[in-house]
């Protein structure tokens, strides 16, 4: 959190995050670690709006949300609460973080894919938590 203390250090330089399109030019470049991740991307959920919008946002950033029919609605878990996620395929893109270095070519190596979560209230409009997970084979 100290690394990215508000949304605007989570952006690529020249972005605004008063501007609500540049809340997705997130600077994948300074990423280094999960927790830089779930900060930033938590950050940038929270003042993109609620839970309809999170998947929007997830698909800006090169996430896979949903089958692709369009439409897309949030899972409610078994507690009610409402959880939008996006994948990532790693053996396709390569890491979607760090974006250089001895790290990222050792964890092309390791695994097949990564999904981010975010978890909602039950009505959607407070962001609870992210999680980031990762799948190897």
């Amino acid at each position: 959190m100290r690394h990215f203390p508000d949304p605007q250090s989570c952006l690529r330089e020249g972005s605004d995050a008063t501007e609500r399109q540049d809340l997705l030019q997130m600077d994948w470049d300074r990423i280094d670690t999960i927790g830089d991740a779930k900060v930033c991307i938590f950050r940038l959920l929270h003042v993109w709006g609620g839970a309809d919008a999170a998947a929007l946002r997830l698909e800006a950033q090169g996430f896979r949300v949903g089958t692709g029919a369009g439409v897309y609605q949030p899972h409610r878990t078994h507690d009610g609460k409402l959880r939008v996620g996006g994948g990532w395929s790693i053996r396709r893109n390569g890491p979607r973080f760090p974006t250089t270095g001895v790290i990222r070519r050792s964890l092309r190596a390791t695994p097949c894919g990564m999904r981010v979560s975010a978890t909602f209230s039950g009505d959607g409009a407070e962001l609870l938590y992210v999680s980031i997970n990762f799948s190897t084979l």
